[in-house]
């Protein structure tokens, strides 16, 4: 009699395997196409996408909490990598290049043809600097989450070659990046 309820019991299961930690959804999941990235100056395109959403890392610096977005390009075939740091005890608002101390964002686009590159660049560190400004309408760090935008003016610097030839990196010397989450 007992044997019959345990199967019973197992006959009555939604016959779904069970979500595990790495498979469930992230908290807040934002819907497809949810954050967007245009990018204006040497480079100009646009996409939508999940993977343009900002990730927020508490404590991964001197117990800072630090925003990284990876935005894809499908242009120059490449990723740039933003970080951000929003400070020990960071709250939604309005961050920019001039408040904040530890910041970076780089790319580089290899030109095979010519062994040459283009590197985009921006930071506290950078030479030229670059800006930003984020404007976070959401924050919630117990989620991980958040949401608004941010603007950055990155440098086009490119790489010369071991021939001696400047790499081709178009007209302009910045690339504007907007991305909204």
């Amino acid at each position: 009699m007992k044997w019959l309820i345990v199967a019973l019991l197992a006959a009555c299961g939604d016959n779904q395997a069970p979500i595990t930690a790495d498979a469930a959804p992230p908290p807040d999941a934002a819907a497809a196409g949810a954050c967007g990235v245009t990018m204006t100056g040497n480079v100009v395109e646009s996409s939508q996408g999940d993977a343009a959403c900002p990730r927020l890392l508490p404590a991964a610096t001197m117990g800072h909490t630090m925003i990284r977005f990876v935005v894809a390009s499908r242009v120059m075939a490449t990723n740039i990598g933003i970080n951000i740091d929003l400070g020990a005890q960071p709250t939604a608002g309005v961050y920019s290049s001039e408040t904040a101390t530890i910041w970076s964002a780089l790319a580089i686009e290899t030109t095979p043809a010519v062994d040459g590159a283009c590197i985009f660049t921006a930071g506290a560190m950078s030479v030229p600097a670059g800006s930003f400004e984020l404007r976070l309408d959401t924050l919630d760090l117990g989620a991980a989450t958040a949401h608004g935008e941010l603007t950055l003016l990155m440098f086009v610097l490119p790489r010369t070659t071991e021939q001696g030839v400047q790499t081709d990196c178009g007209a302009g010397t910045t690339e504007s990046v907007v991305v909204t989450f």
